[in-house]
């Protein structure tokens, strides 16, 4: 949660922004070719998304730059 709203995934793909204000939902980010598995982290500024994604056996930690 941040002073935006909340962030999450509804889908593993799809990043979205809940504003708690207006109860709207909006898709910040389109994590093509990527899964988010294992949660996320926003920065306190709302610039960047850090997730991890697990393929297989190996963990990858990811990094969203540029959303909006």
């Amino acid at each position: 949660m941040t002073a935006k709203g909340v962030y999450f995934s509804p889908d593993g793909k799809t990043l979205q922004l809940l504003d708690e204000k207006t109860g709207v939902i909006r898709t910040v980010a389109r994590m093509d070719g990527h899964q988010l598995s294992l949660g996320l982290t926003v920065s306190p500024d709302d610039r960047y998304v850090l997730f991890i994604e697990q393929n297989n056996a190996r963990l990858d930690l990811m990094l969203v730059e540029g959303f909006r």
